[in-house]
């Protein structure tokens, strides 16, 4: 494998505006993918994973240039490739090719297998109808399907066999690196080990560099040397396959990664839950753009609560802000629609929240219970507005505040969370002894310092 990179991804962003009006006045900006880099060697396959929504698709029509990126570089085989004129573009792209989602979408149903394969050669300039076939029928044969299928059409064949095809198409040109946009995403699984697996032996063949897109952890482990996980336009963890699926050093990536089904009956999978759901990119949270949803968000620093409390009642707080709470179909859930204020059974209606979003009966702190209890009342009352300002006041976190950057945590592996980053790791150790300081003065093992100056 060259030390080299075939294509190197420096600084990429795809900014969509958002426009209204006659005169198509800007509002804001959708920020699809927001400042990622990705390398690709000669022989390598690096994936990119996240969930739908997350830019994957976006960041391949970018690289490819198949929309003109908002910003950053893209060097392949260290050319500029936003630079290059009409020619050289089109000389790129016989280099790069494409392998898409959906094999039933990706063909002319009027046109033979054999036409289909031979397309790109006739698009790069090669007028000879005998060769096309020729090279057809043996890139059928290199897919492991019959040279007698040149002449078929499309419906005929099923879907892994049509993705068989749009491989045998992309390795017409003779590329040097293949992009797959979930290339086995709509294949039923025994089908899908079968098409992996070529992908795999061509290369070998081939010595080609491959990117694949997938929202599929287990597909990217089975063919993958690195992954880049990608959330909300940016790229959160990166590094060699083997170390992250066996330590993966940011939530999203465990989320991801806990999500596969295990053939084991006595695994359990499925134990990490997130909240919410996947945000806007057009009005991405402040600070990490996951700590709205992360289940290891960062606690503040006068309370130790149990991780799931702390998350539910972020949640409450952040629901509060984004859509308010339905007071009258609370009340009338719980009974109490038309009652006087004085009238109510205000216990029952807060327990009745605190149900919807999973927030224990207590939450262990009698401080940070008093807070949330005052802020329930608020909502009660209908003073959403207050209530939302008593828990922003005590359940803020530094997730919200400050956004992670990508950093190297060990060789070849870079992440993106305040876990990780130096000084708040220091802090939080201080916090955890102070804590531990507490628990062992509170329960009479060792006296504090202020005992010792009594």
């Amino acid at each position: 494998m060259s030390d080299q990179p075939l294509l190197e991804v420096s600084g990429l962003k795809q900014h969509y505006p958002i426009t209204q009006g006659l005169l198509n006045r800007q509002v804001g900006t959708v920020k699809a993918v927001d400042g990622i880099d990705i390398q690709v060697r000669a022989g390598e396959t690096v994936g990119i994973v996240g969930e739908s929504g997350c830019g994957k698709s976006t960041t391949v029509r970018s690289i490819l240039q198949l929309e003109e990126p908002t910003d950053g570089t893209v060097l392949f085989k260290g050319e500029p490739v936003t630079s290059f004129e009409q020619e050289k573009l089109k000389k790129f792209r016989r280099s790069v090719q494409l392998i898409f989602q959906d094999p039933d979408s990706s063909f002319d149903p009027r046109m033979t297998i054999g036409e289909s394969i031979a397309e790109p050669l006739i698009i790069h300039g090669m007028r000879n109808t005998d060769k096309h076939r020729s090279i057809a029928m043996n890139l059928l044969d290199r897919v492991g399907l019959s040279t007698n299928d040149v002449d078929r059409y499309p419906h005929e064949f099923s879907g892994g066999q049509k993705q068989r095809i749009a491989l045998a198409r992309a390795l017409a040109t003779n590329p040097s690196l293949i992009v797959a946009d979930e290339p086995v995403s709509a294949l039923d699984v025994s089908i899908q080990a079968n098409v992996l697996s070529l992908l795999e032996d061509l290369q070998a063949e081939f010595g080609i560099g491959i990117l694949i897109i997938s929202h599929n952890m287990g597909v990217i482990r089975e063919v993958c040397d690195r992954v880049n996980v990608m959330y909300l336009g940016e790229i959160v963890e990166s590094g060699p396959v083997e170390r992250i699926f066996e330590s993966p050093a940011h939530p999203y990536t465990t989320a991801l990664l806990d999500s596969v089904p295990s053939p084991d009956p006595d695994t359990k999978t499925g134990s990490v839950q997130l909240s919410g759901e996947v945000p806007d990119p057009s009005d991405p949270p402040t600070g990490c753009r996951f700590h709205t949803r992360c289940p290891a968000v960062i606690q503040p620093d006068d309370y130790d609560f149990e991780q799931s409390a702390w998350r539910a009642v972020l949640d409450l707080r952040i629901h509060l802000r984004k859509h308010g709470i339905n007071r009258e179909a609370v009340l009338e859930f719980v009974g109490e629609s038309g009652n006087s204020l004085d009238g109510m059974n205000t216990t029952k209606i807060k327990n009745a929240i605190r149900n919807e979003f999973g927030i224990p009966e207590r939450i262990g702190d009698s401080t940070a219970e008093q807070i949330l209890d005052q802020a329930l009342e608020s909502i009660i009352a209908g003073n959403q507005e207050s209530a939302q300002k008593q828990l922003r006041n005590e359940f803020s976190t530094v997730c919200e505040q400050k956004h992670p950057s990508l950093s190297t945590v060990e060789t070849d592996r870079n992440v993106a969370c305040l876990l990780h980053d130096g000084q708040q790791v220091t802090k939080l150790a201080q916090k955890q002894e102070t804590i531990a300081r507490r628990v062992v003065r509170n329960a009479g093992g060792v006296k504090g310092e202020d005992s010792f100056s009594q």
